[in-house]
């Protein structure tokens, strides 16, 4: 990993690492087919596979790929009350916010490198 510095006072500065390797890219929407629809004409992803109204979940899911990259949809059953429905809760139109993202390390140093 490489570190990246965002100010020119070195004592002051802080490292900050830079991620290789992302492998995903997260929205949440309220609308799973609009969405999958908006990532193929921005991105050019496949064909998308959805997991709906699994047992136990609170979440309905679109996932697809651009090349390498994953995109992952997610859509709350909820109005509010979890981390995915709160992230969207402040309209009732259709959105698609970005949420996360996922990436690769190779081991338990690199994860405690990137840590927060």
């Amino acid at each position: 990993m490489r570190d990246l510095r965002w100010r020119a006072d070195e004592e002051k500065c802080m490292p900050v690492p830079m991620i290789d390797d992302i492998f995903q890219f997260a929205y949440v929407t309220n609308d799973l087919e609009r969405s999958a629809v908006v990532l193929r004409e921005r991105f050019g992803t496949g064909p998308v596979t959805f997991f709906r109204d699994n047992p136990g979940s609170n979440i309905n899911l679109g996932l697809c790929f651009a090349g390498n990259t994953n995109y992952e949809l997610i859509e709350p059953h909820n109005k509010s009350g979890d981390m995915y429905s709160d992230w969207i809760a402040d309209t009732d139109e259709y959105c698609m916010r970005f949420h996360h993202i996922g990436f690769n390390l190779s081991s338990e140093e690199a994860f405690n490198r990137v840590r927060v």
